[in-house]
């Protein structure tokens, strides 16, 4: 296979695996889509290095080890001003001040 076609195969698995995991924000998935997201990573970095370009390879791999995991935290810290996750997160609970020992 030509190196062109299997190097656009590769960021194609990447924005692939980016799009699955932006969208685990906002469909409930409970893990499946992150699952797939992870899985067209590493054919994206698999792809990279088939090609033979190390640099590549290695540019795709430090996007995919860093990459992720920043957007999974940020995601995280951001889940409850997603409208979907606010269905999901229970409401904080009321303070009553008759149950507290010190005013």
């Amino acid at each position: 296979m030509d190196a062109f076609f299997t190097l656009t195969a590769c960021f194609i698995y990447l924005a692939v695996a980016l799009v699955l995991l932006i969208a685990e924000a906002f469909i409930p998935s409970f893990g499946v889509l992150t699952i797939m997201a992870f899985i067209f990573a590493g054919a994206s970095v698999y792809s990279a290095f088939h090609v033979g370009a190390y640099t590549v390879g290695y540019v795709v791999l430090i996007a995919v080890v860093v990459g992720f995991p920043a957007l999974l935290i940020l995601m995280f810290k951001n889940l409850h001003r997603l409208p979907g996750a606010r269905r999901l997160i229970p409401p904080p609970p009321e303070r009553n001040p008759a149950m507290t020992m010190w005013k």
